[in-house]
């Protein structure tokens, strides 16, 4: 592994304690938290989401089935990725540790411990589903610039088409 994948591994970890520490003061300390995070406007008071994306309602042991697998498969790739100098192992690694977060709450409090709002999305959500969104985003936008580079079109005439399109 080189010192870039090293570095990025590392930052990944640090995330991943951030997500779990700030769970466990939510959880675990409403009193420490009370005026502090539930006064603001995207803290609210935690909730186990026994479902999943955007609450959709699935039995928890076959979340952390398909939780199983899915990390599984994430991490199988991004053990191969690891050989290279690549954003990538950033963007899979927060995919991975957004799940590993979220397998954790299925295992331990039978569901995901939900506590962030924001107006645009219907339900709750976490830092960990934070993390696999940005993870999700940002490999789709990797995948467009790549794919638009590799059919021989550069950004500028990528640029010049959205342009026309208005």
């Amino acid at each position: 592994m080189n010192k870039q994948n090293l570095k990025t591994v590392f930052g990944l970890l640090i995330l991943f304690i951030v997500d779990g520490f700030l769970k466990i003061i939510i959880l675990n300390q409403p009193l420490l938290i009370k005026d502090w995070l539930l006064s603001s406007n995207f803290i609210n008071k935690p909730e186990i989401n026994q479902g999943i994306a955007l609450s959709l309602p699935l039995n928890n042991t076959i979340a952390i089935i398909i939780s199983l697998i899915a990390i599984a498969i994430i991490t199988w790739h991004l053990l191969n990725l690891l050989k290279y100098k690549t954003w990538l192992v950033f963007y899979w690694g927060l995919i991975l540790i957004g799940a590993f977060s979220n397998l954790f709450d299925r295992i331990f409090l039978g569901g995901v411990a939900d506590y962030l709002v924001l107006p645009f999305i219907p339900s709750l959500f976490n830092l960990a589903d934070a993390f696999i969104f940005t993870g999700a985003l940002l490999l789709a936008l990797n995948t467009k610039l790549y794919s638009t580079l590799a059919n021989g079109q550069s950004l500028a005439g990528l640029k010049d088409k959205q342009d026309s399109s208005k």
